[in-house]
């Protein structure tokens, strides 16, 4: 019972971000021509010299969705995998190998003095 717990939690902390990251993505990838053209269509009309100069700082006003959903991106991104590595780094197998681990190496080093 208390594997099917930890198993269940897991697959939530885990699917949940996973599926909100593909519809991120997915977002990001319909949307890229519109914010691309409508920042060309920016330099191009407000400042002319600015795309060729690569100077990008100005008064563009960028869309605050995209920031909104690189925000959520990068969140899912570190909740997706902060949730994997506590399941693998605190699973009892892993840290049952860790003590074995350390065990055989403490008591080798002993041997050898």
């Amino acid at each position: 019972a208390v594997v099917s717990t930890q198993s269940t939690g897991f697959s939530v902390l885990y699917s949940i971000p996973a599926t909100i990251l593909i519809a991120c993505f997915l977002y990001e990838r319909f949307q890229r021509t519109k914010w691309e053209d409508g920042y060309v269509s920016y330099c191009l009309s407000e400042r002319p010299g600015a795309c060729e100069a690569k100077d990008y700082s100005g008064d563009f006003e960028a869309d605050t969705t995209l920031l909104t959903f690189n925000l959520i991106k990068y969140l899912m991104m570190l909740v997706t995998g902060l949730s994997t590595g506590f399941w693998v780094l605190l699973s009892f197998k892993t840290v049952s190998n860790w003590v074995k681990l350390l065990k055989c190496r403490s008591k080798t080093s002993e041997t050898a003095v």
